[in-house]
């Protein structure tokens, strides 16, 4: 059975123009994404950042003790202009 902490080499997060899925969970199966206020904190956060770093968000599921994310690294506006 593969271990629960699975991790890509370090060099790979920082390819742009790879499709990745994410998954973070809480520590020891607490369950913070029930406060309907840290949801909508968790949820502004992620869509600012995606602004932010030039990400594509496909998707993102937000569940009791995790949070799924599917998205796309683009290139920056910067970095367009230099291909």
């Amino acid at each position: 059975m593969p271990s629960k902490n699975q991790r890509l080499a370090a060099e790979q997060y920082s390819i742009v123009g790879n499709v990745a899925f994410f998954t973070i969970h809480a520590y020891k199966g607490c369950t913070p994404f029930v406060a309907a206020e840290l949801n909508e904190a968790v949820i502004e956060t992620l869509l600012a950042e995606r602004l932010r770093l030039s990400i594509e968000l496909y998707a993102y599921c937000l569940m009791p003790d995790h949070l799924h994310c599917l998205l796309y690294t683009s290139p920056s506006p910067r970095d367009r202009t230099r291909s």
